[in-house]
This record gives C-alpha cells, sequence and structure tokens, in this order.
C-alpha cells in the first residue's frame, strides 16, 4: 500500500528542481526498477551539481541553493520517502545531480502526517 499521491509529489518535485538546473540542451533522467524486495527510483539530471558543502544540507528545512526556492521541497520529499518506510540518497558532480529512493515492495504508509519541520 502506497499513497500515490505522496508519491506524485514527491517526484514532481525531483523534476521541477531538474528543470530548473538543468540548460536547455540538458536533459532529465527517470529510472525505476523492481529488485528483491524493493523499489528503486532514480531521478538524475545533467546540471552543474551541487556543491559538497551543500549538499549535506539540502534536505535541511529552509535550506535553499537555488534563488527561486524556499527550503522546503526537498525536506518534504525525504519526508514523503520516509513515511513510506524508504531511503532517499543524493550524489552530485559538475556532470549533474542524482536522487536515488529506494522504497520496501511491502511498504505501508505511516499514520502520522507529513510535516517538513520537525
Amino acid at each position: 500500500m502506497a499513497d500515490h499521491e505522496l508519491l506524485h509529489r514527491m517526484l514532481l518535485n525531483l523534476v521541477l528542481n531538474a528543470l530548473r538546473e538543468t540548460p536547455t540542451d540538458g536533459m532529465i533522467s527517470l529510472k525505476g526498477h523492481a529488485a528483491g524486495s524493493g523499489v528503486f527510483i532514480e531521478v538524475e539530471d545533467t546540471g552543474p551539481g551541487i556543491q559538497e558543502e551543500r549538499l549535506a544540507r539540502i534536505f535541511d528545512p529552509m535550506f535553499s541553493t537555488s534563488r527561486e526556492g524556499c527550503g522546503l521541497g526537498l525536506p518534504i520529499v525525504k519526508r514523503i520517502v520516509e513515511s513510506h518506510n524508504g531511503t532517499i540518497t543524493a550524489s552530485s558532480s559538475r556532470r549533474g545531480t542524482r536522487f536515488l529512493i529506494s522504497l520496501p515492495q511491502d511498504m505501508e504508509v505511516l499514520s502520522e502526517p507529513i510535516a517538513c519541520c520537525r
């Protein structure tokens, strides 16, 4: 069981961030597959990447690497993933940024509400 609306919001936030940071001649890819007892989703872009010192803070509420951002999108994404008993990791270089989401196939949404700023 999963909350399809929350998973949609999670992917939408990641793709919109990628669109904002990727040049017009760049590429954004979404991949997904099931392996073992997990479901894996990858969102990757060919933008300029995120500096290492900033990468460590991207899931912190109110931290943003963009003038247009308010610092809530990625913390919300993380809470959505965690509410499905999953994990999210980010890696970045000058060639782009990659988010990898791992969800259990037998996921069940936690009953507590999603709040980004605990």
